[in-house]
């Protein structure tokens, strides 16, 4: 018997398809160039790929205003196309592409997680009691509840069917805190994400329960990258990410009572 399930966990899975289908799609586009398109003779050939692919209608290779004005006017422009890359920076501009994909997964994937978590909890925490301001205070508090501290926090308000798995969820905060970094530091114009600084974040956080989890997640990551050194580490990120996030909002939706049928 399939088991019961609300109308905010099926949104939610509505929203992880198509973030699936975004992610899976783009990867397929990075490889089919990669191996099919960029070939040994295409890599030996001279000039940039608005010469190489002349014959692609698309609007990288069209003239910018500037170059068209100038033509306009007689004159010979500086550049004949907007992207004028050579192959190998092409390759790298792909490479740095797919980690830029990897990233919306994840800030994406984590904002359906996060109005799931939301919608589905809201029911039980009574905050309907509060005025305005209550409201907006209790709902910030609750909404930046630490996930491995999630049950506490819903035990306080409400009966659970079942224990939120600890180890589940301590792996979607160190998701969370992986959006975190990369976003905040984006904000910040700090420097870029790195893989130590994230594994630094879960070491600072989670202590002697650090160890655990940098397994679980990030030498994962480092086998998977190990296998395809050509593909960004955030890019497994975001993949194991949907299935974490996937099994702490099971979790989640397992320990809340089931909405009465309308």
């Amino acid at each position: 018997m399939k088991p019961q399930h609300s109308p905010e966990f099926k949104a939610f899975a509505s929203a992880q398809h198509q973030v699936n289908q975004f992610l899976w799609s783009s990867e397929f586009a990075y490889e089919l160039i990669l191996q099919d398109v960029l070939t040994a003779q295409v890599r030996a050939a001279s000039g940039g790929v608005h010469q190489i692919f002349a014959g692609i209608d698309c609007h990288a290779f069209k003239p910018s205003t500037k170059a068209t004005r100038a033509q306009k006017e007689g004159k010979v422009p500086r550049h004949s196309a907007k992207y004028q890359a050579s192959v190998a920076a092409f390759e790298n501009h792909l490479r740095d592409d797919l980690e830029s994909i990897a990233r919306y997964v994840i800030i994406r994937f984590h904002s359906a997680l996060e109005r799931f978590i939301w919608v589905r909890s809201q029911p039980f925490l009574h905050f309907e009691r509060l005025n305005h301001d209550e409201f907006k205070k209790a709902a910030g508090k609750f909404q930046r509840t630490d996930y491995h501290k999630l049950e506490t926090a819903l035990r306080e308000k409400t009966s659970l069917r079942t224990p939120i798995d600890r180890k589940k969820a301590q792996i979607a905060q160190c998701y969370r805190m992986l959006r975190n970094e990369f976003i905040h530091k984006e904000d910040d114009w700090a420097q870029a994400w790195t893989d130590a600084d994230f594994r630094a974040s879960i070491k600072s956080t989670f202590h002697e329960e650090a160890s655990a989890l940098i397994h679980a997640i990030c030498d994962s990551v480092d086998r998977r990258t190990n296998k395809k050194p050509h593909t960004s580490a955030l890019f497994f990120y975001a993949l194991f990410c949907l299935t974490d996030y996937r099994n702490f909002a099971t979790e989640v939706e397992g320990a809340l009572p089931l909405p009465p049928h309308p």
